[in-house]
């Protein structure tokens, strides 16, 4: 979710212990909590819940709560939820939203932040948990890198029948349409070849690819993973020649929106340091390379796996 909302205000990330966790969840959906662990997360609060005695989601819940400035905007999570039963539906793998005991799929309950110990009112969620390991922590394998190329596909194509008026957010921090509002946090960067790369990369962005943001759906790594996560891809839907022209500036537009924004976030709440910089250093060193290899290399690269994989495949 966003660090700022559209005025600058910082998000502040809500503050609760596993004790507290623990009676909200109890409190709201009427179970008894056999475990509660935290989990990493940018600036809402999760939990991993395991019921005592629950068979109806095998590998427990995972409670979300969301940060205050986020939780203003209830009709964004409505449409996540039903974005998620839509995918449901599709057979696709996705967590599905649990109902509270009044029968609700989110409330908004008065907690605690973490800065004063004022309070604000947080959107509290309660989803199925799916088991898995997150990719920082598992080898980046080529079939790895297809495989969510193929389910990333699928999910777009699902999600071309899916529409909520909540989810058209032209100035949302983490749309591609934001990445000229990096420079407000340009600040935050203390190697000034990072800066200006990352100025270029913004600039070169706006001119190559917000003119064409009309002909593009609404839809990071080395050069080979990203070829074959993208054979993947196109094996379900093949990009449109806008795509593939823009898809260059793309790449390291987003991965500068993951650096510059963690480092901001980093310097605000110096508490998530760890979780925030897991991958900055890589995802610097992929942007440094990526910005110094001409497009047309890259593109030569990923048309020869593609071809590599379709021959493999035959």
């Amino acid at each position: 979710m966003d660090q700022t909302d559209s005025t600058g205000e910082i998000v502040e990330k809500p503050s609760l212990t596993e004790e507290q966790a623990t009676r909200l969840a109890e409190r709201l959906y009427g179970f008894k909590v056999e475990t509660l662990r935290p989990l990493d997360s940018y600036d809402d609060l999760n939990f991993h819940v395991i019921v005592d005695g629950d068979n109806s989601s095998p590998h427990g819940y995972t409670l979300k709560v969301t940060n205050g400035t986020d939780s203003q905007h209830e009709d964004v999570f409505e449409a996540q939820n039903q974005m998620m039963t839509f995918l449901a539906d599709k057979g696709l793998p996705v967590p599905q939203a649990v109902p509270n005991l009044l029968g609700d799929v989110m409330s908004l309950e008065n907690l605690r932040r973490s800065d004063n110990g004022g309070c604000s009112e947080n959107l509290v969620r309660l989803l199925t948990y799916l088991p898995g390991t997150v990719y920082h922590n598992v080898p980046m394998t080529l079939a790895l890198a297809y495989e969510a190329g193929v389910f990333l596909a699928k999910v777009q194509e699902a999600l071309k029948d899916f529409s909520h008026p909540a989810l058209h957010r032209p100035n949302y921090t983490w749309s591609l349409a934001g990445v000229a509002s990096l420079e407000k946090y340009t600040h935050c960067l203390h190697d000034d070849r990072a800066k200006e790369i990352i100025t270029k990369i913004v600039q070169t962005f706006a001119k190559k690819v917000l003119p064409r943001m009309d002909e593009l759906p609404q839809v990071r790594d080395p050069i080979v993973f990203g070829g074959h996560f993208l054979a993947g891809f196109e094996s379900v839907r093949p990009l449109t020649p806008a795509e593939w022209d823009v898809l260059y500036y793309c790449v390291v537009a987003r991965a500068s929106q993951s650096y510059v924004l963690g480092r901001y976030t980093a310097s605000i709440h110096p508490q998530n340091t760890e979780y925030l910089m897991v991958t900055a250093g890589s995802v610097w060193k992929f942007i440094d390379m990526w910005w110094q290899t001409p497009k047309e290399e890259i593109y030569k690269q990923w048309r020869d796996i593609q071809k590599s994989v379709g021959t493999q495949s035959d």
